[in-house]
């Protein structure tokens, strides 16, 4: 089962400011932080409510639903 998963994984790299995904979009896709940060934006914009560091993952209910 592991096996499988891992070949599944597809990697992909993000720069800052990039928007990874979007309040109130489908997610479809569960990711890890292999490297840097990744800032969970609040509704206004401007705060930043929580961060995922190296080895954080986050999505991980989407993968459940299709």
């Amino acid at each position: 089962m592991v096996r499988e998963l891992c070949s599944r994984l597809n990697g992909r790299i993000f720069l800052p400011e990039d928007i990874i995904i979007q309040r109130g979009t489908l997610g479809k896709e569960m990711f890890f932080v292999a490297d840097g940060v990744v800032n969970q934006i609040a509704i206004d914009t401007k705060s930043v409510v929580f961060r995922f560091f190296k080895k954080d993952y986050f999505g991980e209910i989407s993968i459940f639903f299709e």
